[in-house]
Order: structure tokens, then sequence, then C-alpha cells
């Protein structure tokens, strides 16, 4: 069994935790499970730098060309659209994080957590705490 996200969900349920002040094994807890969605956040941004790479312009030698908007350094790409389906195919892909035991511990003081909140979440954020909850309700954490 295991916690299966969607890896664009990643970013929302990490920054939702975060915000809930917290304090000794609550707040390991929370910080060990934001800390292995970052590892994912980590994984999916190299995995879009080589896709950059791969739709990326080349000069003559082969070498990626950059541009420069605002002070900012981009790649410029040849096929945009191919690039950002690409990208939505690899944040679309689901995340499964296995139920070991240490992290039926995480999860079960995740959701504890979040049921006992007295934050009021509203809009995308209360969307978010909603899907959380149902993800961390559907492993039956306290039959295992």
């Amino acid at each position: 069994m295991a916690l299966v996200l969607q890896n664009y969900q990643l970013i929302a349920i990490g920054s939702l935790l975060k915000d809930i002040p917290l304090k000794n094994q609550e707040s390991r807890m929370r910080s060990r499970f934001i800390n292995i969605l970052n590892d994912r956040l980590e994984q999916l941004n190299i995995e879009k730098q080589v896709l950059q790479e791969e739709y990326a312009e080349r000069d003559e030698e082969g070498k990626v060309i950059k541009g420069f908007e605002n002070g900012n350094e981009f790649i410029r790409v040849t096929e945009p659209f191919e690039l950002n389906k690409a990208v939505k195919s690899l944040m679309d892909e689901e995340f499964h994080i296995d139920l070991t035991s240490e992290n039926k511990k995480i999860f079960s003081t995740v959701l504890k957590v979040l049921e006992k909140t007295e934050k009021e979440f509203v809009d995308f954020e209360a969307q978010v705490y909603d899907l959380i909850c149902t993800k961390l309700e559907e492993l039956n954490l306290e039959q295992e």
C-alpha cells in the first residue's frame, strides 16, 4: 500500500502543512513528510531541466542557446508546445510513497494534526486540505 499523489499537488500540500503551527513530535513528523515531498520536487526539477535540454535550440557547435529577459536567463526552445506537453505529462504522473512503518507514523501524525487543527482553510487551501485528508484516510492507518 502507498500514499499516491500527483506531482502537481506536492507544492500545495507542502505549503499548506508548513503553515500549521506545531511543536515537538508533530513538528518533526510534518517536517519529515515535507522532506519526502521536497526530495521528489528536486527530482522533478532535474527531470524538467532534462526536458528543456531535449527541446533546446542549439548553435552550430551543438551548444544550448540561452536568452535573457528582464534579467532572467532561460533556454530557448524549438517546440514550446511539445515541451509544455512533456512537462504537463511529467507533472500529471503519480508519486507513490510506500507505507513503511516509519512512513505510517509520519502519515498518521500528519493526519491527526490536520484533523485537530483550528486553522481555517478557504478556497484553494480548503481543497488541498480535503485532498490530503482524503488521501491519508484512504490508507486506513488505524487498522494496520
